[in-house]
């Protein structure tokens, strides 16, 4: 009897947490997007997604950001910049600016920034660029 009651407890084998496997596959199916000004864009928790633009530094202009999303909602991963140039004689060169979000939880909230020199007055002409967020668990 004993011996069959370790055989029996000894071959119990524990739940796989199926949450974490679900979770995985869920984020592998999820599209990187690209968010687009103006308009809606609707992520899903834990979608990814970026935000690129043209930038040339060497003239001093950068991308102010006015407001960024609540850090909960869509959180900042990280930034990279690609020169337009591989000539590194080049100089002034501009490139692509990319920042890379991902969703954290529901909500809705923006992000509005504008291109020129944080130091002048802004211009009539350098007008914000606005993207519009929602984020839903289905």
């Amino acid at each position: 009897m004993c011996v069959a009651m370790i055989l029996f407890i000894g071959c119990k084998s524990s739940p796989t947490p199926t949450h974490e496997v679900d979770k995985k596959s869920l984020e592998a199916e999820l599209p990187i997007i690209q968010l687009k000004e103006d308009q809606i864009n609707k992520l899903k928790i834990g979608q990814k997604a970026y935000v690129e633009a043209f930038q040339n530094t060497s003239t001093g202009a950068d991308w102010n950001m006015t407001h960024e999303p609540d850090s909960t909602l869509l959180k900042l991963v990280d930034t990279d910049y690609t020169s337009e140039s591989n000539d590194p004689q080049i100089v002034g060169a501009g490139g692509v600016i990319r920042w890379n979000y991902i969703a954290l939880r529901s909500g809705k909230d923006s992000l509005v920034m504008w291109y020129g020199r944080s130091w002048e007055a802004r211009r009539p002409e350098d007008k914000p660029v606005r993207y519009f967020i929602e984020v839903t668990n289905e």
